[in-house]
């Protein structure tokens, strides 16, 4: 009796210290999963062919990083000139990190990025799945457009091209269907676009290729938002740029577009302030001048008035007179 006793004691301490500090039953526990061990290796295999799926057809983005370096004139020491140019009725066209780092973010200049590289076409190679983006040297084909009418844009346009050969394609947007030649322009209802070949790229025997055309205001919103611009420290005066992009050559493009463009823009704005400075000291200096004529000529008629004579006229008269009184001496 005593030895059954020890026994179901021993049984107890041991399922005892198989239990959590929270009550958990191990036991327990591991017979439920024993007693459905089908249903959990079901959905294992079901996590790992999902993540699998993903992974094969999700696009991946990548983040394209630069750097920028901003000349603060806060602490580049030329406050004395900005000043001067101040006081005188001029903008200085003083910068500091903080306004510059706005200026990048700005839409406008987004928009200008936008406009110049026509980021609003996109092209892909349909397939049986997932169409793949193409761009330059993938890219057998570009629409150029030379009118454009964003207005008549609702949502995305969708064009099927199809190139028959090096010289032939067929344009279709399942209502109408356009024949065109490579190096031609084609009017379509969104503008005149011309259709221009990139040899270096052969054409797919049989492939269809889409283009995507969208408003530009989309565009830059879409871009304005994976465009960031920060200061990665108080102590310096460059500014990381970085733009969330599916193809990283793309993505570099745009980032040195913008770039280009921001450095254009504001050589733009100090070649205005040097030339209103120069016409500014040029009108001064013409109002001087007549100033000093004005002033000039009242003098002459107050010395006549009063028979002053000059007195540089004066001198050499008196140095004549000496020199014709030596030579009768």
């Amino acid at each position: 009796m005593k030895d059954t006793h020890k026994q179901a004691l021993m049984e107890y301490e041991r399922a005892d210290e198989q239990r959590e500090p929270n009550g958990m039953d191990i036991n327990k526990l591991l017979q439920l999963f024993l007693s459905r061990w089908y249903i959990f290796l079901f959905s294992l295999v079901i996590f790992v062919c999902g993540a699998k799926v993903y992974l094969r057809y999700a696009t991946p983005k990548y983040k394209i990083m630069s750097k920028v370096l901003i000349k603060d004139d806060q602490k580049s020491g030329s406050d004395d000139d900005s000043q001067i140019l101040q006081d005188i009725g001029l903008s200085s066209g003083s910068a500091n990190v903080d306004n510059e780092v706005e200026i990048l973010k700005t839409t406008t200049l987004m928009e200008e990025v936008a406009r110049s590289m026509q980021l609003n076409v996109r092209y892909f190679l349909k397939a049986k799945f997932k169409p793949t983006e193409l761009y330059k040297e993938n890219q057998p084909f570009r629409m150029v457009f030379t009118k454009f009418n964003d207005d008549s844009i609702k949502g995305i346009l969708k064009y099927e091209i199809a190139a028959k050969d090096n010289n032939t394609f067929t344009l279709n947007t399942g209502n109408r269907v356009w024949k065109g030649k490579w190096g031609e322009s084609v009017t379509l209802p969104v503008g005149t676009a011309m259709m221009l070949r990139n040899f270096e790229c052969p054409v797919k025997p049989n492939g269809n290729y889409l283009v995507q055309i969208s408003d530009y205001n989309s565009v830059v919103e879409h871009y304005s938002f994976s465009f960031d611009a920060v200061v990665p420290s108080k102590q310096v005066t460059t500014v990381a740029l970085s733009l969330k992009e599916e193809i990283p050559q793309k993505g570099i493009d745009i980032l040195n577009r913008l770039m280009h463009i921001y450095i254009q823009d504001k050589i733009d704005d100090q070649n205005t302030i040097a030339d209103s400075t120069i016409k500014f000291i040029k009108d001064r200096l013409l109002i001087i001048g007549d100033e000093l004529k004005s002033k000039e000529g009242e003098i002459e008629v107050y010395k006549k008035a009063n028979g002053l004579v000059d007195l540089e006229t004066q001198g050499e008269l008196l140095l004549n007179n000496n020199d014709q009184n030596e030579k009768s001496l």
